[in-house]
């Protein structure tokens, strides 16, 4: 019985004694979990404390590696100049819910240490663009934000991200005026950036009319610079750029109206953008006089403090007209950059017009049903109906603005290259795409693809980016031999070219292409040209262009191509011309020349982009081409192509601005006998000795104005400028 009760309370003793471990454990985690309360900061976050800690040891970095040593800790160095070093314990988690007491305490307890803390892992948040906007049309911004799996967008998020919004850049709107008053674009209004030049004064505000039909320099401002999050219209896409406005499409237009917007406060203005040109009715060929060309060509070589202006050109809406770019002569300029249009779906709009000048496309509407673009309206209005290639011109001036706040320091030829190497056919149609002979793939609508906003930026990153190569002017010896067309057939005119090797212009790596040629033809819309690279490059210059009947043909006109972009220039090019129309048609080649712009080295974006291989099959296949170039200087070869290239020795920078933009005779078609055609006046400036202008070139100018049948030219006194949307 006394057994039974020592058991018993030996039980009892046991009982109590797991009793109190629980009741500690419990206790125990109690305390954790109010310790876990207490390391939570006022946001919620609970507290995480890291494997290192900061100490203070007088006396150096040596006496600082001892402490570690003794105490196993890594010396992970001195923090700036003062006494203070970061220990790493590796037998510590590199996470911890609670401070590691023991280790700090063994570390305070040592004589050379003056004050240690074990660190908190703190949270830290990159400041990036508010992404959240309240702005009424931003749902229906498809072309900034797509939410489709396959998305058809800028790719302009990632930009804004980085705090990107062309703050510093000045852009401005050339165009029919500017409501600046607008509360969505009158804190980004810039005086300086703005003019009327249809009346004169300082106010580019549009004319009101019941029909607002002013509305459209309006929409192209706010698609660049609508100020997000103010519950109003939509946001631009370089919503922290400066705009300004230029009045000058309403009214009489003309050269001087365009050289003096076009020209306006360049040192102050980076950007202009054009949605607007001559009439893309399908049968127009005409193009910028003397005095613009010079103004572009100005812009170009001193804007932006000698940087170069940058000209956003929209492309062209006569597609539904068979029109075709190369008709324009700003579009088809080395000087400006040709902005061409996809739709909603990644389609050709049915505005689209083949246009070999294009670089790049953005997005715009499509068909009626599909979506349009957003942007602000007269009155203080919105508009979800902006359209054409006139809303892809300043969406790419938008982008370029990004490009030039994320480096202030690129050309204007650095801008295109950016554009050639970085654009993409992304989601785009599949159809219609060809590579060149440096690996780049393009289209005849659109250019070398979609313009990528967050691509361009990072590739001109200012810690990476190289400026470009000097340009390298190389025109060939021009191929005089009259050819018939004949009313089914092919005139086939092959040209051989060393790319001016050995000489100061040599081109390795092209860039734009110009074929200038004179053509009579009974019927010019039914002439179809394409030109062929050594590479194998097809460029379709110029289209049937069904509505086009006048018999006036091509009088020295540049058609523009960028398709050849990288390749090299040497070896036989082929110059394609059939009559694609009725059989009696009928007319001349009267003369053929290729011009070529580059670079004698490789672009360091052209070595970037490429792949190693892709770089060594091109230069290979390059280098492949050089036995073609071998070209009799001053002859006629037997098969009777004229292949010699121009004395480089002789020809100065300025050709271009001679030849290829004062002989547009197909521009001046109602000028009268009496009437001083201005290629006659610049010939007699430049033979006068006001020059210094090649000797061949003056004979090439004489045997032009000599031609008994070149008199049909027109007077430029009133220009008619047509915008780009519906």
């Amino acid at each position: 019985m006394a057994q039974s009760k020592g058991n018993y309370s030996i039980a009892i003793l046991l009982g109590l004694f797991f009793i109190s471990l629980t009741t500690a454990a419990v206790a125990a985690a109690i305390n954790d979990q109010n310790d876990d309360i207490k390391d939570d900061d006022e946001d919620g976050i609970s507290k995480r404390y890291s494997n290192t800690w900061i100490v203070k040891i007088p006396g150096g970095r040596k006496r600082a590696d001892e402490v570690a040593h003794k105490l196993g800790y890594t010396n992970l160095g001195r923090i700036s100049d003062l006494d203070l070093y970061n220990f790493r314990h590796d037998d510590v988690p590199r996470r911890s819910k609670r401070a590691i007491h023991d280790r700090t305490r063994r570390l305070a307890e040592d004589d050379n240490v003056e004050w240690v803390e074990q660190e908190l892992i703190k949270y830290r948040y990159k400041r990036n663009a508010d992404l959240e906007f309240n702005d009424y049309l931003w749902p229906k911004q498809w072309y900034l934000h797509d939410k489709r799996d396959a998305r058809f967008d800028i790719n302009v998020l990632p930009v804004w991200q980085k705090n990107i919004t062309g703050k510093g850049v000045v852009v401005t709107i050339l165009d029919d005026g500017l409501e600046h008053s607008h509360p969505d674009i009158k804190y980004s209004y810039d005086p300086e950036a703005s003019y009327d030049y249809n009346d004169y004064d300082n106010d580019p505000e549009p004319r009101y009319d019941s029909r607002s039909s002013n509305r459209h320099g309006t929409r192209c401002a706010g698609e660049i610079t609508m100020k997000p999050n103010n519950k109003m219209c939509g946001v631009g896409v370089a919503f922290g750029a400066r705009i300004g406005g230029i009045r000058m499409l309403d009214g009489s237009i003309t050269d001087g109206v365009e050289a003096s917007s076009l020209g306006h406060n360049m040192q102050h203005v980076d950007i202009y953008s054009a949605s607007w040109g001559p009439n893309d009715n399908g049968r127009t060929v005409d193009g910028p006089g003397d005095i613009v060309m010079k103004i572009l060509r100005k812009g170009v070589t001193k804007g932006r403090g000698g940087l170069g202006s940058i000209y956003a050109w929209a492309s062209g809406n006569g597609g539904r007209r068979g029109d075709n770019c190369n008709c324009d002569g700003y579009v088809n300029s080395i000087y400006t950059i040709a902005v061409s249009s996809a739709s909603y779906n990644g389609t050709p709009p049915w505005y689209a017009e083949d246009c070999t000048p294009a670089l790049a496309s953005t997005y715009s509407s499509g068909a009626d049903a599909l979506k349009k673009v957003a942007s602000i309206d007269l009155r203080g209005g919105c508009t979800t109906s902006h359209t054409g290639t006139s809303a892809s011109a300043p969406m790419a001036a938008g982008i370029y603005a990004l490009v030039l706040e994320a480096n202030p320091n690129l050309t204007w030829r650095d801008v295109q290259h950016a554009t050639v190497w970085t654009s993409n056919r992304k989601n785009l149609t599949k159809s219609g795409w060809a590579r060149n002979g440096a690996s780049r793939l393009y289209h005849h609508k659109f250019g070398f693809g979609i313009l990528d906003a967050a691509a361009l930026v990072d590739i001109v990153d200012p810690k990476v980016w190289k400026t470009v190569p000097e340009q390298k002017f190389c025109p060939l010896t021009a191929d005089k031999i009259e050819r018939e067309i004949s009313s089914e057939g092919i005139v086939r005119i092959q040209i051989k070219s060393h790319g001016c090797q050995d000489s100061k212009d040599s081109i390795n790596y092209l860039e734009h292409v110009q074929l200038i040629s004179t053509i009579d033809f009974s019927r010019r819309g039914d002439l179809d040209i394409t030109l062929i690279s050594p590479s194998g490059t097809r460029s379709n210059l110029l289209s049937r262009r069904l509505r086009d009947s006048s018999a006036s043909g091509f009088n020295s006109w540049p058609f523009m191509s960028t398709h050849f972009w990288g390749e090299n220039p040497r070896g036989t090019w082929t110059v394609e011309i059939k009559n694609v129309g009725m059989t009696n048609e009928h007319g001349f080649v009267r003369e053929t020349m290729l011009v070529f712009y580059g670079t004698e080295t490789m672009p360091d974006v052209m070595r970037r982009v490429l792949s190693k291989d892709d770089v060594k099959l091109t230069s290979n296949h390059q280098s492949s081409q050089s036995h073609h170039g071998e070209v009799m200087k001053g002859k006629i070869h037997e098969e009777g192509h004229f292949g010699s290239n121009l004395n480089q020795a002789e020809h100065n920078s300025n050709i271009n601005e001679h030849i290829f933009d004062k002989h547009e005779g197909n521009r001046y078609d109602h000028l009268e006998k009496n009437d001083v055609h201005p290629l006659h006046r610049s010939f007699h400036k430049k033979y006068s000795g006001d020059s210094d202008m090649p000797a061949h070139l003056l004979r090439y100018y004489a045997q032009i104005l000599k031609r008994k049948n070149r008199n049909n030219y027109s007077k430029r006194s009133k220009l008619y400028r047509y915008q780009r949307d519906f």
